[in-house]
């Protein structure tokens, strides 16, 4: 998961340079997000543990949780990418560990580890650190007004290219090194999912402490 700048350092970067899409992403969900640390993690000064990257449901890659899950709990993790790439400012991206974060999902049937995620009504303890609400979403195709933008890119459009800064057949995602242009999208994204979702508006996270620490 990540923060709405997050999220979009991430499409922009890695999901619409692709014919289609990447993993065939076509939606953005948003959900609110409860959490606590552990009394433990809180000791050192920080809300969060190191970001786990998750590949097939499994906790891997280069200092990840694994180690921290033992230490503190299983906490949300983080990390913030680097703005320099694209001009999200503030972009971050959340680990939330669920059942058996050491396990891929071919492997999870039976394992006992139990995760972060809170049942309902449930204390927060080391395996209780967050639960989380659905509260809407919208497609790309209507974030940008180019629908069935997957079939028009088959003829020749599409919606990035990261060696010429823009798209064609669409201006969207045109300037990804331009923090007020990226700025204008994030706050159009905020309109379009307030219109068809509603909602209130919810306060921004506790800062990351991290960055780029798992790459």
């Amino acid at each position: 998961m990540a923060n709405l700048p997050g999220v979009m350092w991430y499409l922009h970067s890695e999901v619409v340079g692709h014919c289609p899409r990447k993993f065939g992403i076509v939606r953005i969900l948003r959900y609110k997000i409860t959490m606590k640390p552990t009394p433990e993690l809180e000791r050192t000064g920080h809300p969060y543990a190191h970001l786990c990257h998750f590949d097939s449901g499994a906790c891997t890659g280069p200092k990840n949780s694994l180690d921290d899950y033992q230490r503190y709990g299983y906490v949300v993790g983080c990390d913030r990418p680097n703005h320099q790439h694209a001009a999200y400012d503030q972009a971050t991206w959340y680990s939330f560990p669920g059942d058996c974060p050491s396990k891929r999902f071919q492997q999870k049937a039976g394992c006992q580890e139990k995760g972060g995620l809170c049942k309902p009504g449930e204390p927060w303890s080391k395996t209780c650190t967050w639960r989380k609400e659905y509260a809407g979403e919208i497609t790309l195709d209507e974030l940008t007004h180019n629908y069935n933008f997957e079939k028009r890119c088959k003829k020749g459009f599409y919606e990035y290219d990261e060696a010429k800064d823009r798209g064609q057949g669409t201006n969207y995602w045109h300037t990804r090194s331009s923090e007020a242009v990226c700025n204008r999208r994030m706050k159009w994204l905020k309109t379009v999912l307030h219109r068809k979702a509603g909602g209130p508006n919810l306060p921004d996270p506790p800062q990351c402490p991290f960055g780029d620490q798992n790459r």
